[in-house]
């Protein structure tokens, strides 16, 4: 199994779901007049895939995802998981720190800006590693993810984070300083489709990530897929 371009496009609706805003259909994505132009996409992709490790090691398509809200610790989770089975990591949030140190992009933009360039990069991608990690969460963009890689048996884990809500605000608090006011504000919109999800979707694995929570349990479980995988 190899992925294609269709496979990449529906990543691109995973990875394009903003914190801030719900995800898109591809259609409507492009349909506007692009923040980005193709030079400017081409430099941003040669830098940022220059970076990204592990992406020569060839391996079998397996796909992480997970589900929950901003403060749950998707970002040291995936981090270490990339780390341990050398995943290709997609974060979000590089593509945005290095989109809000460009002058002429309207911070209104820089969402939009964040779908054009992983439209861009995952049509892009032609690496032979093809376990990857999205550092993002599925909540709001699961029925457009889910059906494909079921229909073209692509294997792939759900993770679903479970913190205290309280805690969680510590972390944002902590993490975003005088920002934190903006996150929290959406935090209830989050935790809806962290809730909806999980009513709908049962077939994850749970993992409460608090303090002194060890990821053996995890990674126990995604040694079992990976084993599954290469049985066959």
């Amino acid at each position: 199994m190899v992925f294609n371009h269709s496979f990449l496009l529906v990543l691109m609706l995973l990875c394009g779901c903003g914190k801030k805003t719900p995800t898109n259909t591809i259609a409507s994505n492009i349909s506007q007049v692009p923040v980005l132009n193709r030079e400017l996409l081409e430099k941003m992709y040669t830098e940022y895939v220059s970076q990204l490790p592990y992406k020569e090691i060839t391996q079998a398509p397996f796909v992480i995802t997970f589900s929950g809200v901003p403060g749950m610790g998707k970002s040291f989770i995936s981090q270490k998981l990339s780390e341990k089975y050398q995943a290709v990591r997609i974060r979000n949030d590089d593509i945005r720190d290095k989109l809000k140190q460009m002058p002429d992009i309207d911070a209104k933009d820089q969402e939009r800006a964040l779908k054009e360039y992983l439209f861009y990069m995952l049509k892009r991608y032609n690496f032979p590693n093809r376990r990857l990690i999205l550092d993002a969460s599925i909540d709001q963009s699961y029925l457009q993810l889910f059906p494909y890689l079921e229909k073209h048996s692509i294997p792939f884990l759900v993770i679903r984070l479970d913190v205290p809500r309280e805690m969680i605000v510590e972390r944002i608090i902590q993490r975003e300083g005088e920002l934190a006011p903006n996150y929290l504000n959406l935090l209830d919109q989050w935790f809806k489709s962290y809730e909806e999800f999980g009513n709908k979707y049962k077939n994850y694995f749970l993992f409460k990530n608090v303090p002194g929570a060890s990821l053996d349990e995890l990674t126990y479980e995604i040694d079992n897929q990976l084993n599954m995988i290469s049985s066959f």
